[in-house]
């Protein structure tokens, strides 16, 4: 629909959000919103469920076939979504959602990158160094990219901190480049 807005996935996530903490069902609606998320993800389920030819009622049955152990305050959720064809917002609300959780649990998102997986040893000393630095719990991310050559590229939310090979390598060079270009 031309010149329709969908809402804001923020506001859903915060509304949801609120609902949980007040009833302790933080985690529930975590795992709910995932499903539903994924669901949402099958380009064949979502064109169903915003097909305006079909009914209420059989996009509910639908939902129910697919998503038969959320709760009923998620598939009213869901509801509104697809009445609203947002369901595509799933995606951004599930991660936002998770976002709120994670500063509620004081917990930080940290992914890191290293050229060679990590061990165990250095997996725990990453962890429990990322804790004491960042003043809480960790939930670490871990990718190998061989391009770093060594050392690790740490992000936290926007912020990233380039203990790489590669990284210093680069530093070097620019700092070469501004002393001859003196």
């Amino acid at each position: 629909m031309p010149g329709r807005s969908l809402p804001s996935a923020n506001r859903y996530a915060r509304a949801i959000f609120e609902i949980a903490l007040g009833a302790g069902s933080i985690d529930a609606w975590g795992d709910d919103l995932t499903k539903m998320a994924i669901a949402c993800g099958n380009a064949e389920l979502l064109a169903f469920l915003e097909a305006p030819g079909v009914t209420d009622d059989e996009k509910a049955q639908a939902v129910r076939g697919v998503l038969p152990d959320i709760s009923d305050g998620a598939r009213n959720m869901l509801s509104r979504l697809i009445a609203r064809r947002a369901a595509t917002l799933l995606p951004r609300i599930r991660s936002r959602y998770q976002e709120l959780v994670d500063a509620e649990r004081g917990v930080r998102r940290v992914r890191v990158a290293t050229a060679v997986p990590l061990t165990d040893a250095e997996r725990s000393r990453v962890v429990d160094e990322l804790g004491r630095t960042l003043d809480g719990g960790i939930v670490l991310t871990e990718t190998v990219d061989p391009s770093l050559l060594g050392g690790m590229l740490v992000r936290v939310g926007d912020r990233v901190l380039d203990g790489s090979v590669k990284g210093r390598l680069a530093s070097l060079r620019r700092s070469l480049a501004r002393g001859a270009a003196q």
